[in-house]
Formats: structure tokens, C-alpha cells, sequence
């Protein structure tokens, strides 16, 4: 049965995130909830707090190819498979990289 957290929890949990030098994913695993309850509980109390929600601009790109090869600008590669399943974590770790400042 899933366990369902409140706000309280939430606001508690990111203030420590932030003091904290590990990814998301990292730190989703170690209090046991899921990356995407991060990003929903993340976006809703921005939004209640009043922060500006901007939506992210997407080109619509057809991928054909069983994998996808991201280059990454320090000449790393990673092959991923060209499914939702495979690609959403990557994507998901690449914009939060992007929003570091």
C-alpha cells in the first residue's frame, strides 16, 4: 500500500534537500518516495507559495530509432532506449541540471 505525505512532510523533506549535495533521485530513494511525487509536491507548493510556474518550451521531435544517443558538452555519451520508460528519468535529470544555477 502506498504511503501518502503531507505538506507539512513535504516542506520538511525539501528544506533538508536543499541543504543536502545529492540528486533527486538520490534523495527520493533514501526517504522512499518516487521522483515524480517529488516534482508534483515540488511544483504544488511553489505554485501555493505564489512562484511564478513557467512551462517548459518542447520542440516535438520523432525519434524513429530503437535508441537515443545524448552527447552531453564535456564529450560524454549515453545510448538510451527510445521508449517513455527509458527516456522520462533521463530527461527529468538533464532540465534539473539545467536549472542549477
Amino acid at each position: 500500500m502506498a504511503k501518502h505525505f503531507g505538506e507539512a512532510q513535504w516542506r520538511a523533506w525539501f528544506s533538508k534537500f536543499e541543504q543536502q549535495d545529492i540528486t533527486v533521485a538520490q534523495f527520493c530513494d533514501a526517504i522512499g518516495v518516487s521522483v515524480p511525487s517529488y516534482y508534483k509536491w515540488r511544483r504544488k507548493l511553489q505554485v501555493a507559495e505564489g512562484h511564478r510556474e513557467t512551462t517548459p518550451q518542447f520542440v516535438s521531435v520523432v525519434l524513429s530509432r530503437p535508441t537515443l544517443e545524448i552527447e552531453l558538452p564535456c564529450g560524454a555519451k549515453a545510448s538510451v532506449a527510445n521508449d517513455v520508460e527509458s527516456l522520462r528519468p533521463v530527461l527529468q535529470v538533464l532540465l534539473e541540471l539545467g536549472a542549477k544555477p
